[in-house]
């Protein structure tokens, strides 16, 4: 199957991920979200952005008034925009049956012109189900869907002092391969990792030696 290079959120991707959860347990499930799923995708947004520093604000704002009331004052209108199928953004929500408990954002790598590198943004996993795996999930859930549409690299970012995240995806392949600067929900600009794999290398070893070379070679990008 030839990649499909209008978007990383093809209509077929869609729909192959709407019939077929691309990954679960006995009961959560992985899948892209939709238009449908924008009020309570705004509710575990509020709460990450509420109770966290690690994400970048969704909607410009004033500089007096904090990240947290800009996004509440969205009409929900606005937030379904944020889940219609772009060229440049998707986001991927765990389920527990029907109940919403996580969220996770894929883009397209601007760095990377061939369009062959998909980028993982911040997740986020309601309290109550957290060291359940869900986040395990959640990440095995865009890989496989990156590797159906053919992608061959993953990026990621991560905060310097986001110790859990950074282990994380150190266990799962990714190597350090150049710094970025951001800018949270906080109004703060911090520095982070950008961290990179090959899709199809899964472990520590394998990963570093194939992009060893890259080290401190990637130019900065901003997040999404």
């Amino acid at each position: 199957m030839e990649k499909d290079t209008s978007a990383i959120h093809s209509d077929y991707a869609a729909a192959k991920i709407e019939q077929n959860d691309i990954g679960a347990t006995p009961n959560f499930h992985v899948r892209r979200l939709n238009e449908s799923d924008a009020a309570r995708f705004r509710e575990v947004r509020l709460e990450a952005i509420t109770k966290t520093n690690l994400f970048i604000s969704l909607f410009p704002g004033r500089p007096d008034v904090p990240p947290v009331v800009t996004e509440a004052e969205q009409p929900l209108s606005v937030w379904k925009s944020l889940l219609i199928a772009t060229d440049s953004s998707s986001y991927f929500g765990v389920f527990d049956r029907d109940q919403l408990i996580a969220i996770g954002k894929a883009y397209a790598d601007p760095i990377d012109v061939s369009g062959k590198t998909l980028g993982i943004g911040a997740g986020y996993v309601l309290e109550n189900y957290r060291k359940r795996g869900v986040i395990t999930l959640l990440f095995e859930g865009i890989v496989t869907w990156a590797r159906e549409n053919k992608f061959e690299h993953i990026v990621c970012q991560c905060r310097m002092d986001n110790d859990p995240i950074k282990n994380f995806l150190r266990k799962n392949g990714f190597i350090q391969t150049g710094t970025e600067m951001g800018r949270m929900c906080t109004g703060e600009t911090v520095e982070g990792f950008r961290m990179e794999r090959p899709l199809e290398v899964s472990g520590s070893s394998p990963a570093r030696e194939i992009m060893a070379d890259k080290r401190n070679g990637a130019p900065s990008m901003p997040s999404p």
